[in-house]
C-alpha cells in the first residue's frame, strides 16, 4: 500500500500499487501546481478527506483539480464523470515515501502547445 497527503494531512490518498509511469505536464495549471500525475481510477484510490477540498474546473470541464482547503496542497484530480472506473489522478509529489518515486518512469507531456509527449 502506498499513500500520500496534503501538507497538513487533512486530505490523504492511498493505492495498492503505484503506476509504472507518471506524467509531468507543462500546461498552464500543471506547471503552476508542480504536479506529477499518477493515473488510476476512482474505484482504485482510497480518499480520506477531513477538511473540504477546493475543486477547480477549467478548460473543457472534464476534470476537477482538488486541493486541501486548509493548506492549499493539490493532492489529486478527478474526472467529472461519477463512474467508478472514471479517471482519478494522484499528485505523486505528495507521496509519503519519496523513495517510491525512483521506480516510476516519468514521461513529459507538452500540454501547453503540441499535446504530445516530448520524450
Amino acid at each position: 500500500m502506498y499513500g500520500g497527503r496534503c501538507h497538513c494531512g487533512s486530505v490523504r490518498w492511498s493505492v495498492d500499487d503505484l503506476p509504472e509511469r507518471a506524467i509531468a505536464c507543462n500546461c498552464s495549471i500543471c506547471r503552476r501546481l508542480g504536479a506529477l500525475w499518477g493515473f488510476s481510477t476512482r474505484a482504485a484510490v482510497q480518499l480520506t478527506v477531513e477538511s473540504p477540498v477546493i475543486r477547480y474546473r477549467w478548460g473543457d470541464g472534464l476534470i476537477d483539480f482538488c486541493s486541501c482547503s486548509r493548506c492549499g496542497t493539490t493532492t489529486h484530480y478527478e474526472s467529472t464523470d461519477p463512474a467508478p472506473d472514471a479517471r482519478l489522478a494522484v499528485n505523486l509529489n505528495t507521496l509519503d515515501d519519496r523513495n517510491a518515486l525512483t521506480a516510476i518512469q516519468v514521461r513529459h507531456f507538452d500540454g501547453a502547445e503540441s499535446w504530445t509527449f516530448t520524450d
